[in-house]
């Protein structure tokens, strides 16, 4: 057992490095890699493991670098892996100190446990997010063939559409897991168009397990999947948290996720929203396209009853990847007009007591003044831009007359 001193005070809730996660949970991406948890997931290209036909539950927790890792959050040290926690932990909560929340109630019997190696014994999931497939109806400017196999196609990769459960006896494991999982996650890819994810909601409709929360982040644009329908399975559960990835609104949501039907999308959050057992949420990926028009984002979605302050949850995640997509790329002098309609976007919900959204918009606006680095990114986002509208014959300035200034210059 470990001989590293154990404060669990201090862990839970003083420490800057310590978090439940790689004690309770791992996920896989669509392409085998196993990282932390999904933040990790979404700016690392180093997984701490990789699945095979070969792998169980119990190698891929004990792998070198999740072993690594676990002794790095006992002992203080930062690991590259959790970077994207450690930046907004100066002015708001992250993935990492929910994750202690959700979770510390389970930390004295994880670190009974835990060996001096940092290996796991008796491995419990109790928080599940495996991404089966990058199966998705979607290619977002901000994605890429990893995660979507609309993608893929176009770029015509080998990738096409990778399915991890045909290859590895993953989700059985996890079908035997089922009675320990406090909080299962579903993502993509689209997980709305994943078998996989119906094979689970119905076993454990069969083990009476519906009282385990259910989360989603799923683009809002289909309910069935060949002859299943989401909402017939969903009456049986307690609780159904969805959050809809929602980039903006009309043409602008139609040109930056592409293949949206921007009125199918709003008709299903009407239609989540008369659900009482659904809690509804809005996830939206901060980039070049929409950092201008924040206001107008939002505004649409409070006054058209898509979003309201008793939604369980917001969240305003920038990217980073691609680099030359991160809003910190964007020119100066459109930075100068970002930031003033981002403050009015502030006032705005301030007015309407949504308190818990301005701290990440707030964070927006500092993520994106804390680089300039347009010079260096204005050629591959010029590049990829008109690449992409030649492609799929759209047109950015048509779409973002506010953003003409970086094809033109």
């Amino acid at each position: 057992m470990k001989t590293i001193p154990i404060n669990k005070e201090h862990l839970l809730n003083e420490s800057k490095t310590f978090c439940m996660f790689p004690w309770v949970h791992f996920m896989i991406n669509p392409i085998s890699q196993a990282v932390p948890c999904c933040v990790a997931a979404s700016h690392t290209t180093t997984p701490l493991a990789v699945v095979n036909a070969d792998s169980t539950f119990e190698n891929i927790i004990n792998s070198s670098g999740f072993k690594t890792l676990r002794n790095n959050m006992l002992t203080g040290v930062k690991d590259p892996m959790c970077a994207a926690c450690y930046m907004p932990e100066n002015s708001m909560s992250s993935w990492r100190t929910h994750g202690n929340e959700l979770f510390g109630h389970s930390f004295d019997e994880v670190m009974s446990n835990t060996n001096d190696d940092g290996s796991i014994d008796n491995f419990k999931m109790r928080y599940y997010d495996l991404r089966f497939n990058n199966i998705c109806n979607f290619k977002c400017r901000t994605c890429g063939p990893t995660y979507s196999s609309q993608w893929a196609i176009e770029e015509n990769t080998n990738l096409g559409i990778h399915n991890i459960s045909k290859s590895t006896s993953i989700l059985g494991e996890f079908l035997s897991h089922i009675d320990d999982v406090e909080l299962v996650y579903f993502a993509g890819g689209e997980p709305l168009l994943t078998e996989e994810h119906y094979t689970i909601l119905e076993e454990m409709i069969r083990k009476n397990k519906t009282h385990i929360p259910i989360r989603y982040n799923t683009n809002c644009s289909v309910l069935s999947y060949k002859d299943k329908n989401v909402l017939d399975l969903w009456k049986y559960f307690d609780k159904v948290s969805i959050s809809c990835s929602i980039d903006h609104i009309k043409e602008k949501a139609e040109y930056i996720r592409h293949g949206t039907d921007w009125g199918i999308v709003e008709s299903n959050i009407k239609k989540f929203r008369s659900i009482s057992n659904i809690e509804f949420s809005v996830n939206t990926v901060l980039s070049v396209f929409n950092y201008l028009t924040l206001n107008e984002l939002y505004e649409y979605l409070i006054k058209n009853g898509l979003f309201g302050p008793q939604d369980w949850h917001f969240s305003l995640i920038p990217t980073r990847d691609p680099s030359y997509f991160s809003a910190t790329a964007l020119p100066p002098q459109l930075k100068d007009i970002g930031r003033k309609s981002t403050n009015k976007l502030s006032q705005y919900m301030e007015s309407l007591n949504f308190t818990s959204q301005l701290g990440f918009i707030n964070n927006a606006i500092t993520f994106v003044d804390s680089e300039n680095n347009w010079e260096q990114q204005r050629n591959g986002m010029v590049r990829e831009i008109l690449y992409r509208d030649n492609l799929r014959n759209e047109s950015f300035v048509t779409t973002f007359p506010e953003l003409a200034y970086i094809i033109e210059n």
